[in-house]
């Protein structure tokens, strides 16, 4: 889904500045959503060309910080945005490409890069079971269920399997 589409989506609870809206993407999107001010603030201004948005400094929280707003013909937009969405999910690791060339790393990248991949799965495995599940809404849980079952499958495999081919790799160069 496109940034600017969840941004719409955000903004139908609620008026946010772009630091919060990105404070929400993190905190509660962060399991399958990722943004940085030099994509938010596009995606903002590209809804704010369109009407979708409008924005006021003036009651906003702080010193020059825009207050985002959803507009009505934004609620319409992302209530077709939304019926458009498919069920593919786009896939990139920078992990699982080192990977794919592993004949060509030192054993110890290879072993590092299996950690590091695993710890990161555990701290974001720690994040969701952190969140306020209670207070979020069916679909909002779902997410966070769906994403738990994904990193605790991606531990065990990098546990296991990780392991195993460490030591495959192991055994035929040595």
């Amino acid at each position: 889904m496109q940034l600017s589409t969840l941004c719409l989506g955000l903004l139908l609870a609620e008026p946010m500045t772009g630091y919060a809206l990105k404070g929400k993407v993190i905190g509660t999107l962060g399991h399958f959503q990722h943004a940085s001010f030099g994509a938010l603030y596009p995606a903002l201004g590209s809804l704010e060309a369109g009407r979708f948005v409008t924005s006021d400094r003036s009651g906003s929280t702080g010193l020059g910080k825009r207050l985002y707003a959803i507009t009505e013909s934004g609620r319409g937009e992302f209530t077709e945005r939304l019926a458009e969405v498919s069920a593919a999910e786009n896939f990139r690791s920078d992990f699982l490409s080192a990977l794919y060339f592993a004949d060509q790393l030192a054993l110890d990248d290879i072993e590092r890069l299996i950690d590091e991949r695993l710890a990161n799965h555990r701290a974001e495995r720690r994040r969701l079971l952190a969140l306020p599940i209670a207070s979020m809404t069916e679909g909002q849980r779902f997410t966070v269920r769906y994403a738990l079952s994904m990193r605790n499958a991606a531990i065990e495999f990098l546990h296991g399997e990780g392991r195993a081919s460490v030591a495959v790799i192991r055994h035929e160069r040595y």
